[in-house]
């Protein structure tokens, strides 16, 4: 089950999700960082894992993290905001 976002790890999960379907692979936290304005968003990023938007992938390098099954299917049944 996808937890509610705040408005600040909404943003970040935008962007992730913006760059992961652009280029079919995922961000790393510096480009998301950067498409957000922010010097880090470690915190968003571990948040959003908590809350189920995103997940990661074990044995790989740096983007080693993806949007989650859930919220795939959320954006496939255009139910996710984007803007």
């Amino acid at each position: 089950m996808l937890l509610p976002l705040t408005q600040n790890q909404e943003k970040v999960f935008m962007a992730f999700f913006d760059f992961y379907l652009k280029n079919n692979y995922p961000p790393t936290q510096i480009e998301v960082a950067m498409a957000v304005g922010k010097a880090m968003v470690s915190n968003e990023v571990q948040a959003l894992k908590k809350k189920g938007w995103l997940s990661t992938i074990q044995g790989v390098g740096r983007r080693n993290t993806t949007p989650s099954d859930e919220s795939m299917k959320k954006y496939q049944q255009n139910q996710l905001k984007f803007g």
